[in-house]
């Protein structure tokens, strides 16, 4: 019954604590198993399949990042404010919602790139703000615009068919053209440094401020 030199068992042996098949008896697949990580207790609340999960992605989504909105204060105090599921993307029933937009003073707004996506806005309100330029020509539901008072240099409409008033005076622009809102009633542009002002008809404005061709 003594243990031979060299069998299983034997202290030294290269063979000691295996079996015929290389592996740890009681321990089948030890050369192949990865070691788990135990979640941390916080994690530990929260569905593992769900931790893994990457943020989801629709075809048509956009991301709330710097990439599709690069200016800071117009992505976190309004564009993320949007993302109701907090995935980081924006779906169309996010961008849905957005009917109205009131950016104010002390979060200055110097780039609105993105805001095209927001085909479902009504009302945009950014007065006092550092813009060099707004483009609004994508926002073909757009009724009221309000942007006095700030640094704009270009300002374009397009052929947008339901803007009804627009507010900019108090800014830089050297040129208006407002020829294709057909349902602009109200214009307010005075104090700003045009010397063209492109419109279909005077007699579509009701009213319309004057100095629009003062310039320095």
């Amino acid at each position: 019954n003594s243990v031979q030199p060299g069998t299983s068992g034997t202290p030294g042996s290269g063979a000691s604590g295996t079996g015929a098949d290389g592996q740890t008896p009681g321990n089948p697949g030890a050369d192949t198993e990865t070691p788990i990580t135990p979640p941390t207790p916080e994690e530990a609340v929260i569905p593992y399949s769900v931790r893994k999960a990457s943020p989801h992605k629709a075809p048509g989504d956009i991301a709330s990042n710097e990439d599709s909105f690069p200016d800071y204060y117009f992505r976190e105090h309004y564009v993320k404010q949007l993302d109701s599921d907090k995935n980081e993307y924006l779906c169309e029933d996010e961008l849905s919602t957005a009917e109205f937009l009131l950016h104010y003073q002390e979060f200055p707004v110097a780039d609105l790139h993105g805001l095209e996506y927001f085909t479902s806005l009504q009302n945009l309100v950014v007065n006092n703000q550092p813009l060099s330029k707004l483009d609004v020509s994508s926002n073909t539901k757009l009724i009221e615009l309000a942007a006095f008072e700030s640094q704009l240099r270009e300002l374009t409409f397009g052929d947008n068919q339901s803007l009804a008033i627009v507010y900019c005076f108090q800014n830089k622009l050297t040129s208006l053209d407002v020829h294709a809102l057909n349902k602009l009633y109200e214009l307010s542009c005075r104090d700003n440094k045009l010397t063209a002002l492109k419109q279909k008809l005077w007699e579509s404005v009701a009213s319309f401020c004057s100095h629009w061709a003062r310039s320095l």
